[in-house]
């Protein structure tokens, strides 16, 4: 059994999970698909030897959808009142939403990383449209488009066969997983977000809450 990806990994391009040190704005899964979805796509994914050979997983608790990467705009000036702002805002806007932040797992797409396409929910496309538009307000930056996804891992191998390989491994998994949670409960799965938050990061695996107080509850 190959041992876990979760770690510094060392190829000639250097670590790939080197001290980035960053902000972004995310949308988590919830505690329930993690458990559901990545925690079991991450042990199958870890079992493979072509995933092992070609990608450095990320760990299941990181898995998100990116509202807007901030660094490249915000920093090194940004101010603390900023960041609380954003939160404040994105929390405001989803507030009482639970059952409309949902994405659907659509097709693998290579930039440099190994990710899924996602297709948001009809409902979520008004709030992820009114969060990029506060984003900007808040913040006074400029419009930027974003292809909403949720990253698996990182190549570790800049073979391209290799890499469409991996892809279509990670792809074919995925559904193996939705297919019998579909068969489990009779219906599609979509896979369900938290509100977009404001989060700091010192490597690509990991995305703490920059105001966790914020957090919302969890369903009943």
């Amino acid at each position: 059994m190959p041992k876990s990806r979760s770690r510094l990994y060392q190829h000639k391009s250097g670590f790939a999970f080197a001290p980035s040190y960053g902000l972004t704005a995310v949308l988590p899964l919830t505690l329930h698909w993690v458990a559901l979805f990545a925690v079991p796509l991450y042990d199958a994914l870890s079992m493979n030897k072509e995933i092992h050979d070609a990608m450095l997983l990320l760990p299941p608790d990181s898995y998100h959808m990116t509202l807007r990467g901030l660094t490249r705009d915000l920093l090194p000036s940004v101010e603390i009142q900023t960041l609380k702002a954003l939160d404040d805002a994105y929390l405001r806007i989803f507030e009482g939403s639970r059952a409309q932040i949902h994405v659907k797992p659509e097709h693998p797409y290579a930039a440099g990383i190994a990710l899924l396409v996602l297709e948001p929910h009809d409902a979520l496309h008004n709030l992820l449209a009114a969060a990029q538009s506060a984003t900007c307000t808040v913040a006074d930056l400029e419009p930027a488009e974003q292809e909403y996804h949720l990253s698996i891992g990182y190549f570790i191998t800049q073979d391209r066969a290799a890499q469409v390989r991996a892809q279509d491994i990670v792809l074919h998994t995925v559904k193996q997983i939705l297919s019998a949670h579909r068969q489990s409960v009779g219906s599609s799965p979509l896979l369900e977000l938290l509100p977009p938050r404001v989060c700091w990061y010192d490597s690509m695996k990991r995305f703490p809450l920059m105001f966790p107080e914020g957090v919302p509850a969890p369903p009943n």
